[in-house]
């Protein structure tokens, strides 16, 4: 859940003053940190056995459109996987991260489209 809201914020820093994208992350990221909040215990806050949280990271060096598109679609890739191993002690948050998974590859579409 702290890479997820790590995530997020990366995003708003890309997206920001650009389009609807950064608004879009700002809602996700406040949704994160509140089923951060009121959805899980500090149990399940604990760090997940077989993570490995670099290789979903993007360089942001330079903000361009590419670069846009590439975290977003790694950011897909990132929710999908966390998805598959939190579903079975946190089946609401499993789902949460494939609906975010979901909108990561439409944003990605999106600037693919240089809409």
């Amino acid at each position: 859940m702290s890479f997820a809201i790590v995530l997020e914020k990366t995003a708003i820093e890309l997206n920001e003053s650009r389009d609807k994208l950064g608004e879009a992350h700002k809602k996700r990221w406040r949704f994160l940190e509140e089923a951060r909040r009121e959805k899980l215990n500090e149990v399940t806050l604990e760090p997940i056995s077989g993570f490995e949280a670099g290789k979903y990271l993007v360089k942001t060096d330079s903000i361009t459109s590419t670069v846009r598109r590439e975290f977003e679609t790694t950011s897909a890739g990132f929710y999908r996987d966390a998805a598959g191993l939190v579903r079975s002690m946190a089946p609401e948050i499993a789902r949460l991260f494939e609906r975010l998974a979901k909108e990561n590859e439409s944003f990605a579409l999106e600037l693919g489209t240089g809409q």
